[in-house]
């Protein structure tokens, strides 16, 4: 098998076709459809392409579930605008794309397989990467106190997003506000 060159143009056209496909076969059809022959049949591709960009379906299933749109706000040093923008591209990606099909997905498989676990575990890693070194970086500017737990920091912060939109449906731009301000009266930050 021939290594790709990521930069040709060809392999990317493809990758981003064979991608799209698997998507498309996910949201329609559920996890089960994507497979190496139907992403294939749906990007008007070869089967042995797909096979060379993705070897095993396990890993043509993590790129199809890590190219879930993730939110990342650039951050700007100003703790209350910064979380709100993070925030409100969560509560976009949660109610207006399929983040919340893709974690269903995960959260469910990642119960009977340890491949989805791993999947589950990196791409929250992933995830949470930008909200933790903003909660650092504020940390060590003095904007929160020294001794904050981030992790529970960051729960606080994406959990209720998380649940409105996974359990109820509804996460409103005006919920956004509400939890950044709570946290930040809570926390004693000084306002950033």
């Amino acid at each position: 098998m021939s290594e790709l060159d990521p930069d040709d143009p060809r392999v990317k056209r493809s990758r981003a076709a064979a991608l799209a496909a698997a998507r498309g076969l996910m949201l329609r059809e559920g996890i089960d459809a994507v497979t190496h022959l139907r992403v294939a049949a749906a990007a008007g591709l070869g089967r042995k392409t797909i096979y060379r960009h993705w070897p095993t379906r396990d890993a043509l299933l993590r790129d199809t579930l890590s190219t879930a749109d993730l939110p990342h706000a650039r951050p700007t040093g100003e703790l209350r605008r910064d979380l709100l923008e993070h925030l409100e591209l969560l509560r976009r990606a949660l109610v207006e794309g399929p983040l919340c099909f893709v974690l269903a997905v995960l959260i469910e498989r990642s119960t009977l397989d340890s491949t989805f676990r791993a999947l589950r575990d990196s791409l929250t890693e992933e995830g949470c990467r930008p909200l933790k070194e903003m909660l650092g970086a504020a940390i060590a500017r003095g904007d929160l106190p020294a001794d904050l737990d981030v992790d529970r920091a960051r729960a606080a912060l994406e959990g209720p997003l998380f649940y409105r939109a996974m359990l109820l449906d509804s996460v409103e731009p005006a919920e956004v506000v509400e939890i950044v301000d709570g946290f930040l009266r809570m926390h004693a930050a000084r306002g950033g």
